[in-house]
């Protein structure tokens, strides 16, 4: 047999030995894993410096970004269009060192309007992110980075939308922001050798790498573990990893958050692992070689001495060990007493197994007597070997009733008492288990077991440890007790207790006579009251004096009767606040059945009161609104019944009193409308939309049709009431039939500048009827139509359409009819009237040129020229009463058009030339309805003067009211700007003594009278405008509501000969430009005044602020520094500019109340009194009374009155908690303090920033929002 390696003495010390030195090069392998991970921490720190610094900086060069476009957005160059203009301001920008790429102006369809000069390109921007989302959004809106192709760097693009006076987006303002500031970045921070800084999008696409940018830039390393990493933190973060160039490197990053709807982008810092590590692994050299040689030192120590100290000993000794045997323990040792000092040992050996061999019987005898008296006992005694495995040495039969196993099972399994102990305690069981072995102290604990059917037995166990005589733990012993029943108990009261302390309702507990003696949270929430305050008192104290004596007579009289009262109770708080309770007091008898106690379980039903009369006043105002409302309106189930309509709805559709009510909806509904309204009706009942608008047409009581544009909503009940719907019908009858007209009115236009067209194109006879057949359908309908010229009192047909169709042959249409014997032709002829058959079956005089006769009614007008009929129009119908007296005008309109047409071309010429100056005049009105840019009104006007009057050249001059002179406002036609450097005062010049005397002045030889023009002008002025070659010169006077606001010149390059027509024409024009002048004129003075006023309230409330700080010297300055972080967090925030012109209102007011402070209280230098403090506290108050009547101020109260209440509703005046406190005062709150601990006071010293920074922090989600918290700690970090 082969020997254990170890087996000798002297091999086993010597492993003793070796094992000590093991733990020397454990804490020798911790010391260098420390010291590494502290490198690696320190230069991961030092990296997430400099990642935050640049998130940082990316984050306030956004905000630059948007600043500059919001300017932009705002300047002149940019809003007016002036390219030139434009591009030099852009490319003024664009510096050497500026970080953006490109500036440039396009239009909301994404054309470029101006650029400034760059390397960069504009690529296309209607598929851009940001330009869209600018356009939807109209505030600035940031794209997604990308890589620009020609300098191949990293760009970010920001758009911003300008918007005219209207309200309406007329550019987009677009920057293109650099990258590459982060490599100036880096190169300050003087990274290590070998470090690399890497910026990735959020899909992982590298967008620039320093030092080298090498082949990454504009691809994706999404799949690179490092890159992986990155992109998975989203607040920032360290790790150690392998770079995009396969090198090993300790990693920090971080997002760079873009804000306004950018994506994300992330950089990383990597540094190389050399660095960091190159002192942990010197010193791990030097470590070992000292352990090394120690451990030789000890080990030729071990092999040397050992024989002649220890081993010889040891080897007499095991000699004489043997006879000592468990099962001989009284058998002597033999030992020989020759064997020295053994021979003392020996004796000492053998007395000992003899008192072993008494003791045993003993301890059998007493085991006995143990195990009878604990199998009688109602508790489950055991007894367990002391190591972890749980082993049982012995179980009393109990554990049979307690959990259904056996004694022997229990014994046999070490394992079955882990099994059946309790999921959920096994964890602490074990833990309070483990300490009581090594502490030595004793095993107690409650815990639970499962029993073999299943049940959950609560025990109590309680275990000693057993020692020997030397203290050494032999075994543990147990009692378990079956706790069960208790601890139901126990869970029955906690939770009836819990429930009681943690429900939101008031519970009060009081004696037979009326003494409080317990009360919980929820009452001292509600009443304000302390348990210690209430306690011992009566419900007296929260009396309101509201309930009568009688009340709280019935209130004792059932009470004591055994019976609940329930009422809803009108009480008092502790402030003096009144609150409505809903309140149930129940009797507590004892065993015996007396009264003693009286249960008071109370909601707080104050806020659903408010509400229920708040329902109430609305309802009452939707009622008002519904019967006076000046459009119809109705509630409609959703079967389409009428509920209830207004006296509007009933007149528009002709019902008296509740005759529309329980009618359906498609009852008075115009047939062709049904379907349509139905299907939206449907969409609205099913969810598929909330609401609809359309227009259709309704039948009245009396069957005669009117228009209604209908919005149907639907409204939905709280709990399981029926929803229905609110329709709302505007009369739109009259705007239908001016519409109809109107499109009839064009439509006949149109035909008669069609018509005019094609007839002055052509003298073919042919063509022109046909043109004038076609054009006849456009004007009115019909079936058939003919045209007879007359001729020596005959009619002959020579043009048809139609008829054909209707059996009427050419030979039929070619009968000549004698005019005198057919009734339609002699009546037209007589009366030069259009004729209208309305039933030709009820006329005799029909004369019928085929058979059977299929014609049902007919309408003819007569061709007149110069007061001579030259033929006859005549449109055919099957339907009888087809034809009106609409129709009758309109054609005879179209005959008067085509006689003239056939008769003289000019007639054409000159209906064309009106219907372009009508045009004009309607251009002319759309743009003054359209726009109050005078601008915009002027070159309509001189575009228009100068295309329908004919003439080469236009301007306008507008007289200042305050010098009182003629000034150029605008020009076109010009081939010099000799035009706008001239002026004139009213009486001198031509346009002088125009806008003296109100009179047109005509000038047919302009050129030999330009002296007069402009009697004061320069030479160049004159000799510039003598160089147009003018020959023909008019002036207008511009004259409105009785005042002179400018006059028109109109110049031409040869001679004039205007008729009367053309002068009336541009008077036209001129009373239309004043007009426009006028409400332009009357905009820009409101909107100047509107300014004014508003900057002298700005100016006014400075002044207030600034009076505030001079009464209180020690916070001088501090309205203006909270103020502007207010706006800054604000803005963070995404407050809209309206909204933060009333933040930076209620900001500077904040303190306004203090004016209401005595001055011993407001500049005491000491602690305030508690008296001094109630008057000091009452400032947001006296602030709210103060600026509450000012309408305008209204609107910035949130400040002044809300800026001490506190996120968890311990603020003052309103204790006002989480948003119920507005954000406006949110924001303030948080600014405040951070300005006042960071400023110098005379009862405390600044605060540094970062202390400051904590404070506000702690504070979080009690005092502060915690959301407004976190964006103003990044905001200043």
């Amino acid at each position: 047999m082969s020997r254990f390696p170890f087996a000798s003495l002297r091999a086993r010390v010597i492993l003793l030995v070796v094992l000590a030195a093991l733990p020397a090069l454990g804490l020798t392998r911790y010391a260098r894993t420390e010291q590494r991970r502290q490198a690696a921490a320190n230069v991961q720190g030092d990296t997430q410096r400099l990642a935050r610094l640049a998130a940082a900086d990316h984050e306030r060069l956004i905000e630059g970004t948007r600043q500059l476009l919001s300017t932009l957005a705002q300047l002149p160059e940019v809003r007016r269009g002036d390219a030139a203009a434009c591009v030099a301001l852009l490319t003024g920008l664009l510096q050497d060192d500026s970080p953006y790429a490109l500036l440039a102006v396009v239009d909301p369809e994404g054309n470029v309007l101006c650029q400034g000069a760059s390397p960069s390109a504009l690529a296309a921007v209607v598929d851009d992110a940001s330009f869209r989302r600018a356009l939807q959004t109209r505030d600035v809106a940031v794209g997604e980075y990308q890589i620009d192709p020609i300098t191949q760097a990293a760009t970010l693009r920001l758009s911003y939308p300008c918007l005219d006076s209207t309200g309406r987006i007329q550019a987009v303002v677009v920057a293109e922001l650099k990258l590459d500031w982060l490599n100036q970045l880096v190169a300050r921070a003087e990274l290590p050798a070998g470090s690399t800084l890497t910026v990735y999008d959020h899909q992982g696409i590298v967008l620039l790498r320093y030092p080298k940018p090498g082949p990454w830039i504009g691809r994706s390393a999404a799949e690179a573990a490092i890159v992986k990493t990155v992109l998975g933190h989203h607040r920032g973060s360290g790790a150690e990893g392998v770079d995009l160039d396969g090198r090993p490197r300790l990693f920090a990053f971080t997002p760079l958050r873009g804000g306004f709807g950018g994506g994300d982008l992330y950089i990383s810092v990597g540094s190389p692992l050399a660095i960091p590590f190159a002192n942990a692994d010197r010193l791990l050299v030097r470590t070992l070689a000292g352990l090394g040689l120690l451990a030789g030192l000890a080990l030729a120590a071990v092999w040397l001495g050992g024989e002649l100290l220890l081993f010889r000993r040891v080897v007499v000794l095991a000699g004489a060990t043997p006879p000592l045997v468990v099962d001989e323990p009284n058998r002597p040792t033999g030992l020989p007493g020759r064997v020295g000092k053994l021979r003392g040992r020996s004796r000492s050996v053998d007395d000992m197994a003899l008192t072993l061999e008494q003791r045993t019987a003993q301890l059998h005898e007493a085991e006995a007597r143990y195990r009878s008296l604990v199998e009688q006992i109602p508790a489950v005694v055991y007894e367990a070997a002391s190591h972890e495995g749980h082993s049982t040495l012995y179980v009393s039969p109990q554990i049979e009733t307690l959990l259904g196993f056996l004694p022997a099972e229990w014994m046999a399994d070490p394992a079955l008492w882990l099994r059946q102990l309790h999921p959920d305690d096994r964890e602490r069981v074990l833990t309070e288990n483990s300490r009581s072995r090594t502490t030595g102290k004793q095993f107690s604990s409650e815990y639970r077991l499962l029993a073999r059917d299943g049940r959950v037995v609560w025990i109590r166990d309680n275990v000693t440890l057993v020692r020997d005589g030397n203290g050494n733990v032999r075994f543990q012993q147990g009692v378990m007790l079956d706790i069960t029943a208790r601890k139901r108990a126990e869970e029955e009261r906690s939770k009836l207790l819990s429930a009681i302390v943690q429900t939101a309702d008031s519970v009060m507990i009081a004696t037979r006579s009326g003494v409080i003696e317990y009360v919980n949270p929820g009452f001292e929430e509600l009443t304000g009251y302390t348990r210690e305050e209430a306690v011992g008192k009566t419900p007296r104290i929260l009396n309101s004096g509201h309930h009568d004596t009688q009340f709280y007579e019935e209130l004792w009289k059932t009470v004591l009767a055994g019976r609940v009262f329930r009422a809803v109770f009108t009480n008092r708080k502790k402030n003096g606040q009144l609150y409505y309770q809903e309140e149930t007091i129940t009797p507590v008898r004892d065993a015996s059945g007396t009264i003693t106690h009286f249960v008071s379980t109370g909601r707080d039903i104050t806020a659903r009161r408010r509400a229920e009369e708040a329902v109430r006043e609305s309802e009452a105002r939707f009622r008002a609104i519904f019967e006076g409302a000046a459009i119809g309106m109705a509630l409609v189930d959703l079967d389409g019944r009428v509920i209830q309509s207004n006296p509007t709805l009933r007149g528009m559709l002709g019902y008296a009193g509740p005759e529309l009510h329980g009618l359906v909806f498609t009852g008075f509904t115009h047939p062709d409308d049904v379907a349509t309204d139905q299907d939206l009706y449907s969409q609205v009942v099913m969810g598929m939309r909330d609401h609809y608008q359309v227009e259709k047409r309704y039948i009245r009581k009396d069957g005669t049709v009117v228009w209604g544009r209908l919005t149907v909503s639907l409204v939905r009940r709280t709990g399981a009431g029926a929803r229905f719907t609110i329709q709302m019908v505007e009369d739109i009858t009259a705007h239908k039939q001016a519409a109809e007209a109107e499109r009839e009115q064009r439509s006949l236009a149109e035909a008669l500048r069609d018509t005019a067209e094609a007839l002055t194109s052509t003298l073919n006879l042919d063509e022109v009827l046909d043109r004038i057949l076609t054009d006849a359908g456009r004007v009115v309908p019909h079936d058939a139509a003919n045209i007879m010229l007359r001729s020596d009192g005959v009619g002959h047909v020579v043009g048809y359409r139609g008829c054909g169709e209707r059996g009427l042959t050419e030979v039929s249409l070619g009968q000549p009819l004698a005019i005198a014997e057919t009734p339609t032709l002699r009546q037209m002829t007589e009366t030069r009237q259009p004729f209208i058959i309305p039933d030709l079956r009820a006329f005799s005089g029909w004369v019928d040129l085929a058979e059977p006769r299929w014609q049902l009614s007919y309408l003819g007008v007569p061709l007149c020229v110069k007061e001579e009929i030259i033929g006859f129009l005549n449109l055919d119908s099957a339907a009888p009463g087809f034809f009106t007296p609409a129709h009758a005008q309109r054609l005879e309109a179209f005959a008067h058009q085509a006689a003239a047409a056939l008769e003289n071309a000019r007639l054409f010429a000159e209906t064309e030339r009106r219907l372009r100056r009508l045009q004009a005049l309607h251009t002319i009105d759309v743009a003054i309805t359209a726009s109050l840019d005078l601008n915009v009104i002027l070159d309509v006007l001189l575009d228009q003067v100068t295309t329908r009057l004919g003439v080469d050249a236009a301007a306008v001059l507008l007289l200042d009211p305050h010098s009182q002179t003629l000034k150029y406002a605008a020009g076109c036609g010009f081939d010099s700007d000799g035009i706008a450097c001239t002026g004139v005062r009213p009486g001198e010049g031509y346009a002088g003594r125009v806008a003296l005397e109100r009179q047109i002045v005509a000038i047919s030889d302009f050129g030999s009278r330009i002296a007069d023009f402009r009697p004061d002008s320069s030479r160049f002025a004159l000799s510039s405008l003598l160089s147009e070659g003018f020959v023909a010169y008019y002036c207008v006077p511009l004259v409105a509501k009785g005042r002179v606001h400018g006059v028109l010149e109109l110049f031409h390059r040869s001679v004039l000969a205007p008729d009367p027509e053309w002068l009336v024409f541009l008077e036209t024009l001129a009373g239309q430009a004043a007009i426009a002048l006028d409400n332009a004129t009357l905009f820009d003075d409101l909107q100047r005044s509107n300014l004014e006023l508003a900057r002298a309230y700005d100016t006014t409330l400075e002044g207030w602020s600034r009076a505030l700080d001079l009464r209180d010297e020690a916070t001088e300055g501090h309205t203006r520094r909270v103020t502007e972080m207010t706006l800054r967090l604000a803005r963070t925030m995404g407050m809209s500019e309206a909204e933060l012109v009333h933040v930076r209102r209620g900001a500077l007011l904040h303190d306004i109340g203090k004016m209401g402070i005595p001055d011993r209280i407001l500049l005491k230098s000491g602690p305030l009194t508690d008296e001094e403090w109630e008057v000091m506290r009452r400032h947001p108050v006296y602030a709210y009374e103060l600026l509450a009547p000012i309408a305008f101020l209204r609107l910035a109260l949130a400040i002044p009155y809300c800026h001490h209440e506190k996120w968890d509703g311990t603020g003052y005046p309103r204790g006002l908690k989480g948003e119920q406190i507005p954000l406006a005062a949110r924001i303030f709150a948080i600014a405040d303090v951070w300005d006042a601990l960071r400023s110098d006071r005379p009862y405390n010293r600044s605060w540094p920033d970062e202390k400051v920074r904590e404070h506000i922090r702690s504070l979080a989600g009690t005092h502060f929002d915690p959301q407004v918290v976190e964006l103003f700690l990044q905001m200043v970090a």
